[in-house]
């Protein structure tokens, strides 16, 4: 039933190098040193230099989660795990666990050519054994705003009933707005349950209005232009109304005056 499950939600998620949206790439690394670690630690291994082999390939997994890998950087780290293996058989168990935790696909991969079936076996073993406590993480309503979840560099698009099984261990999560701004989480994935997002960055702009569109925004800047302009000269239109407002009151006191004689005078010369 539990194979069945993780099968399912195999489909859920997919690399970079097949993801049709491009905007993704800028969460990878674009040049990287691990395929140069990894032929330094081959050519120690080859060459029977074991000890130098196993330091270098302990430097490679270490570096697990610097950075959204893509698959093949996944596999290469990968690689040195199960090399390392091979030359510390009494820590072999915990190798193979990083490697799970890391990529579960991962352990249904290996190559036959360079790895022994009682390996592979036991790689398939502890999948099997190590699966049955991830944690089936559901995003909630605090993780609307996140179009991306990028874990371990594995995509999944947030849409509703996504379900990602996160072990209970170590983590890189990184959140991917739908404007591209990302959020990154890295750390133990008990701790990831109680944390919640900061959520995406509005520029000043938007803040003033969360409707804010470019057919309206020249109108916000011209509001913007005239209080300025009113806080500059407040005091001046004050007065300079007072005193219209003064001249304003002798000149129609004055015009009345003269409508009242007026009629009278023109009256009086007509009758005579």
């Amino acid at each position: 039933m539990i194979n069945l499950l993780f099968l399912a939600l195999a489909f859920s998620w997919m690399d970079i190098e097949f993801h049709t949206d491009q905007n993704l790439k800028k969460f990878y690394p674009t040049s990287t040193n691990l395929t140069n670690e990894l032929s330094i630690a081959n050519t120690a291994y080859y060459s029977g230099d074991l000890q130098a082999a196993k330091q270098k390939y302990l430097l490679l997994s270490l570096r697990a989660y610097d950075d959204n890998w893509d698959y093949y950087q996944r596999k290469i780290i990968s690689y040195a795990l199960l090399r390392l293996c091979q030359l510390d058989r009494q820590r072999c168990d915990d190798y193979i666990t990083q490697l799970i935790y890391l990529d579960p696909d991962q352990a249904k991969q290996i190559d036959t050519d360079l790895f022994e079936p009682p390996l592979i076996e036991q790689a398939l073993l502890q999948l099997n054994r190590l699966q049955s406590n991830f944690y089936m993480w559901q995003p909630t309503k605090e993780f609307e705003a996140v179009k991306y979840f990028i874990i371990n560099g594995r995509i999944y698009t947030n849409s509703e009933g996504l379900t990602i099984p996160l072990p209970l261990t170590k983590q890189r999560i990184l959140l991917v707005h739908s404007n591209y701004q990302s959020e990154l989480f890295s750390g133990e994935v008990s701790a990831f349950l109680k944390w919640s997002p900061k959520g995406i960055k509005v520029s000043p702009i938007t803040s003033l209005d969360t409707n804010l569109s470019p057919s309206n925004a020249d109108e916000i800047i011209d509001t913007q232009q005239s209080s300025t302009w009113w806080q500059k000269n407040k005091k001046n239109v004050i007065v300079w109304s007072v005193v219209g407002g003064i001249a304003a009151y002798f000149i129609h006191k004055n015009q009345k005056s003269s409508d009242d004689g007026g009629p009278v005078s023109s009256t009086a010369t007509s009758k005579e």
